[in-house]
């Protein structure tokens, strides 16, 4: 699709997307500035880049089972955007996928997503707890960049291993806390996290990757055991 192609199409304010179709086309709906809502098959297992950017009023969908891909940018800019339900099969989220979604207040990501991309979250200004996902493997920076009010994390006992640029760029995040399961923090995993001050540090730890801590200027001390 094109961008903007039911853009000021004042009374479209609701379209159901038929069974069977398994992808959102990219751009297919984005700057539809009076949709409120979409309706998803159980069918869907990704949605393309943009294809909702710039949705201003959409309500909050809900994300079928087995959806397993959320594109680049596919929901950056719908401000009326709050709290979606991410399905078990999720894996993937993209660039920017939620970037400015100023309504969210909590990331709650199944235990599947295995790669969350640069600045995914960014922005998302109102968001205040992060479930983090077991089997994260992959990820980018700046993921959480400008969300404000994201001052602590969890992450939870089984997790070995940070991924590369994980929390890059969460400037605001203040406390962590590790699980004593981990044994590998990755590349720049929180640098630029300028906001910490302590944290807690497992003995089992043996890797920390180049960078890992890099520009954490209020960084006072770190306790290992």
């Amino acid at each position: 699709g094109g961008s903007d192609i039911f853009e000021g199409c004042s009374k479209l304010t609701l379209i159901c997307v038929p069974e069977g179709v398994t992808e959102i086309p990219s751009s297919a709906f984005s700057g539809s500035d009076y949709l409120e809502n979409i309706t998803l098959p159980a069918s869907l297992k990704k949605i393309n880049a943009y294809a909702f950017t710039n949705c201003e009023k959409l309500n909050t969908p809900s994300l079928p089972d087995h959806l397993e891909t959320i594109g680049d940018s596919a929901f950056s800019g719908c401000k009326n955007l709050s709290n979606p339900v991410f399905p078990n099969g999720l894996k993937k989220i993209e660039e920017y996928a939620f970037y400015g979604c100023t309504k969210l207040t909590s990331i709650d990501l199944p235990d599947s997503v295995e790669t969350i991309e640069y600045r995914a979250f960014y922005d998302c200004s109102n968001v205040e707890s992060f479930v983090y996902p077991k089997n994260w493997k992959s990820g980018g920076s700046d993921i959480f960049k400008g969300c404000s009010k994201l001052t602590s994390i969890s992450v939870p006992e089984g997790v070995t291993q940070i991924p590369n640029y994980a929390f890059s760029g969460s400037d605001y995040l203040r406390n962590i806390t590790l699980p004593s399961t981990l044994t590998t923090i990755g590349d720049s995993a929180f640098s630029g996290c300028s906001s910490f001050i302590q944290f807690t540090l497992s003995a089992n730890v043996t890797q920390l990757g180049e960078y890992s801590f890099s520009g954490c200027t209020s960084l006072e001390r770190i306790w290992i055991g």
